[in-house]
């Protein structure tokens, strides 16, 4: 083999060695060893866990991955036939730049709340005048005219001139669409089963979709001068508008940092509790 083309083989072979250090920072920079630590934390608060959950995109006949669904197992053998849980839709990203939400959501008559939590139970709502859910709302509970809720959000990417840029990174916003989208999956086709239960359980399944951040999310705020201010925090809610198999839909969506993680999760199963306990009263009183 000519002596310039051993040379240049020598060169390739350098180039392509890969060391532990390199590989590690490479994981760091990505989100794998940020899923596997959500899977952890969940699977600590007794939650089951399933992480890369396949689906099928029907509008482009693609198969999709979500990171994480997780849900809690909970089962009190005294809970009078009641079964209310949250499922939790998950995506998680290393962002390298902070996350900003902005434009806070005034509210409109034309709002469709229904679906900012979306949920389901059995027995079915049609034809119950006095069913359970008419008594225990859980958008009430909740508080859901309480959140304050935003209706954009940018990442930031630096250009080659070293100037910072304002986008919707394509990750990100393929994050956002698909846990959006799953969760309104989940509910009309994995659990389509509800729709025509019959049985003596009296079930609240509800949908929550969130976006995993392993660093800084800011939401802008505007003072009594109308000049903007970025406040740092560790969790807030996108509205998010977009079609499920040719329908409008809206849902919230909420963002939060690894570190709030365990306490938005808390937070809901603490809701679920009181939920849960709220119907068993009122299944005992058979209304």
């Amino acid at each position: 083999m000519p002596r310039i083309q051993c040379d240049n083989r020598k060169r390739k072979m350098k180039a392509n060695r890969t060391t532990k250090k390199e590989m590690i920072a490479c994981l760091q920079r990505s989100g794998y060893l940020l899923e596997g630590r959500l899977v952890k934390y969940l699977n600590a608060m007794g939650l089951f866990v399933e992480p890369n959950q396949s689906f099928l995109d029907e509008k482009t006949g693609i198969s999709r991955e979500i990171d994480i669904v997780a849900e809690d197992f909970r089962c009190s053998p005294d809970s009078s036939k009641v079964r209310v849980k949250t499922i939790f839709v998950m995506e998680a990203i290393n962002n390298l730049y902070p996350v900003v939400l902005l434009t806070p959501r005034i509210w409109s008559p034309n709002t469709c709340i229904d679906d900012y939590l979306p949920y389901k139970v059995t027995p079915s709502e049609i034809g119950k005048n006095q069913h359970f859910i008419l008594h225990v709302d859980p958008l009430e509970i909740k508080e859901i005219f309480e959140w304050s809720i935003f209706s954009q959000f940018c990442a930031f990417t630096r250009k080659k001139n070293g100037d910072l840029m304002a986008s919707h990174p394509e990750d990100l916003y393929t994050s956002i669409s698909k846990v959006a989208y799953y969760v309104f999956l989940s509910k009309d086709k994995y659990h389509g089963w509800m729709d025509k239960k019959d049985d003596e359980y009296w079930r609240l399944f509800q949908w929550k979709a969130v976006v995993v951040l392993q660093k800084d999310l800011y939401i802008t705020q505007e003072n009594t001068e109308g000049m903007t201010k970025l406040i740092k925090t560790r969790c807030a809610k996108l509205e998010y508008n977009f079609h499920y198999l040719g329908e409008p839909k809206t849902i919230v969506v909420d963002f939060v940092t690894e570190s709030a993680v365990s306490q938005i999760v808390k937070k809901e199963l603490d809701y679920d509790e009181i939920i849960e306990k709220k119907i068993i009263q009122l299944k005992r009183k058979e209304i």
